[in-house]
């Protein structure tokens, strides 16, 4: 379950990654030079144009980090962490970036 979320967290993070590259979030930049945490930072404030809700929202917010913490977890192997929700939270992560995938890649869509 550990590692189906963690390649979950890495499959919403490209969606995110391709997302700020197709629509350019960050002018004169490119995104593979970019930090992650500079990539959700630009993009946590951008609004779809149709209906102005955000393109990343605290729950997704949080998942991407959930997942990155869950990557460095061995890093740290002195902390704490239970087992519980993995499966859960991989396939919310899942449907995540299948719905960020079909509102962004759709034709005529802007942030703002």
């Amino acid at each position: 379950d550990e590692a189906g979320l963690i390649y979950a967290g890495r499959g919403l993070e490209g969606v995110v990654r391709r997302i700020a590259k197709d629509h350019k979030i960050i002018a004169g930049k490119t995104v593979e030079r970019l930090r992650f945490a500079e990539i959700l930072t630009a993009l946590e404030s951008k609004r779809f144009s149709h209906d102005q809700s955000l393109v990343i929202d605290e729950q997704t917010k949080h998942r991407l980090h959930l997942s990155r913490a869950m990557r460095n977890h061995s890093a740290h192997p002195n902390s704490q962490r239970g087992s519980q929700g993995f499966r859960e939270e991989a396939i919310l992560m899942a449907q995540k970036a299948n719905e960020l995938w079909k509102k962004c890649s759709a034709s005529g869509v802007q942030f703002i």
